[in-house]
């Protein structure tokens, strides 16, 4: 599953002005602007007999502005010389530490950042950045210390990002709605902010209340059309309410913002193959070609991406069975199983894939045994889910197998008595035994709960 990022800190230290140039180069060095800031910290830093507290504040600075653009390496080198040249300035370890927190280099990271506390604990951008490497390690509760700290020393300019930190993890951990107070926080503090939107919408979205994230997600990418992410969380609402043709839409569009994003090339693939699957039923397998076509190459996309997305193997062997390529599908699925070896579902799959086999090959008996062997995993690892026990009872059916077959139908209907397909299933078994009576009991039953499931609703 994806996850919202989280935000780091990075300090800009503020000069007094001198004279006319120096002053606009000292602004602008201390500024927002990465690029401004990066060309006036250098031509700062080509001044001769600058006092050494000054370069240490200069290539921090500058090294903060690499960081911004994402020019790591950079930033490394500019804050190794501010801290070689001043080993007590808190501030460039801050930095140093959030660089770190961008390579993924968490120890790292951990190690500035507790070195700044030491150096001055009331730095409530050394807690901030501390908690994110913390999280990132999965080490939430340290991760939330460390962001309640970073808010007990309210400062102004970094409230916000605490609360919108720590909202992150309370959602990591499931606590949505300590994470959705947190960003109501964070939002009235920093109103403006995409990301505060998106991180409620995505609190609202892991809860299941997906009707109440969409203005927020609405709101995250009207602030910021470009954010990718932003984009990606309204597209997952829109799924989950069912609005598959924007989500769709959503989906492209991320993609083409973060063309490195698998999650967005898998839900697409998703959204793909059930297009086809009803296109299949409504107007025929040639009108479907092309979106189970689609769906796999999504899928395809998104496991280049991450080679042990399990999700991915899944969404490609259903899009590849629905096309009719069994054994590329079953070897998805064997990969599946692979990666989650405890998934019932996956050998549900696998075994679906083999019964169509045998079903178009009398000759292939190996299909057969192992759809039974699959089904019969999967039932062992999830013993109440009662379209396991018709998958197999079908399958035995077709063997002739009848009493079989209406053992595993019997105890579908002990787990879902209202299965229609369960009753149609055992009244055909019955019929081939030669128990007419029962057949016809079935049958009734199977007509009536049809009727129900197709009924039109009421009008109010």
């Amino acid at each position: 599953m994806r996850s919202i990022l989280i935000g780091c800190v990075m300090m800009a230290v503020v000069f007094p002005a001198w004279a006319q140039t120096r002053s606009e180069n000292i602004a602008r060095c201390d500024g927002d602007d990465p690029d401004a800031a990066i060309e006036s910290c250098t031509a700062l830093l080509q001044l001769e007999r600058e006092p050494v507290e000054n370069t240490v504040e200069f290539y921090n600075n500058r090294g903060a502005a690499y960081n911004t653009k994402g020019l790591y390496d950079r930033a490394l080198s500019d804050l190794n010389k501010a801290i070689a040249t001043a080993p007590l300035d808190a501030d460039a370890y801050v930095n140093r530490g959030g660089t770190y927190l961008h390579k993924g280099l968490y120890d790292q990271a951990l190690a500035d950042e507790n070195k700044a506390i030491a150096l001055n604990p009331n730095l409530a951008a050394a807690y901030i950045n501390r908690g994110g490497a913390y999280a990132h390690q999965g080490r939430y509760d340290l991760a939330v210390a460390d962001e309640t700290k970073a808010i007990a020393l309210n400062d102004a300019k970094y409230l916000a990002l605490a609360y919108g930190n720590r909202g992150h993890d309370y959602s990591d951990i499931r606590r949505y709605d300590l994470a959705i107070a947190d960003y109501n926080r964070a939002i009235a503090l920093e109103p403006k902010r995409a990301g505060y939107y998106n991180g409620r919408a995505w609190a609202y979205h892991l809860k299941g209340a997906d009707a109440k994230g969409l203005p927020d997600a609405q709101k995250a990418v009207a602030l910021d059309s470009r954010n990718g992410n932003a984009v990606e969380t309204r597209a997952e609402i829109y799924e989950k309410l069912g609005q598959g043709d924007k989500a769709v839409a959503d989906y492209t569009l991320a993609i083409a913002l973060e063309p490195n994003s698998p999650e967005a090339y898998y839900h697409r693939g998703v959204l793909y193959d059930l297009n086809g699957v009803r296109t299949h039923r409504k107007i025929g397998y040639d009108a479907a070609i092309d979106l189970y076509a689609q769906a796999a190459a999504d899928e395809t996309r998104a496991i280049a991406l991450k080679p042990d997305y399990a999700e991915a193997y899944e969404g490609r062997g259903k899009a590849l069975a629905h096309r009719g390529y069994g054994m590329q599908a079953i070897d998805d699925f064997t990969k599946l199983i692979a990666l989650k070896p405890n998934y019932a579902q996956a050998y549900a799959e696998r075994g679906n894939v083999y019964k169509e086999i045998r079903k178009n090959d009398d000759h292939n008996k190996a299909a057969f045994d192992r759809a039974i062997a699959d089904y019969t995993k999967a039932i062992a690892l999830d013993p109440k889910n009662a379209e396991n026990f018709i998958q197999r009872g079908e399958t035995y059916e077709h063997e002739g197998l009848h009493d079989r077959a209406i053992a595993d139908y019997t105890r579908a209907i002990a787990l879902k008595p209202n299965s229609s397909v369960a009753y149609m299933d055992r009244s055909a078994a019955y019929s081939a035994e030669g128990d007419d009576a029962r057949a016809q009991a079935d049958t009734d039953k199977f007509l009536t709960l049809y009727r129900a499931e197709t009924a039109a609703p009421a009008k109010p």
